[in-house]
C-alpha cells in the first residue's frame, strides 16, 4: 500500500503550523502530493430587513 496524496484541512489558525508540517512531512515520506485546504468561518451579518412590526416581534422570540 502506498500513500499517493496527503491532504491537510486547515481550519484554526491555531493548528495551521503543525497540521501543516505533518502534511508536509508526509508528502515527502511517501513522495505523495501535497493539497491544502484552508477553511473559514464567515459570521453571518447582524443587519435583519423586517416588512412588519410582527416580523420584527417574532425574530426576537426566536
Amino acid at each position: 500500500m502506498s500513500i499517493k496524496k496527503v491532504v491537510v484541512a486547515i481550519i484554526t489558525p491555531t493548528h495551521t503550523k503543525k497540521s501543516f508540517d505533518l502534511g508536509l512531512e508526509m508528502a515527502k515520506k511517501f513522495d505523495a502530493e501535497l493539497t491544502v485546504i484552508e477553511c473559514l468561518y464567515k459570521i453571518p451579518p447582524k443587519f435583519y430587513f423586517f416588512e412588519t412590526k410582527s416580523d420584527k416581534k417574532q425574530h426576537k422570540l426566536k
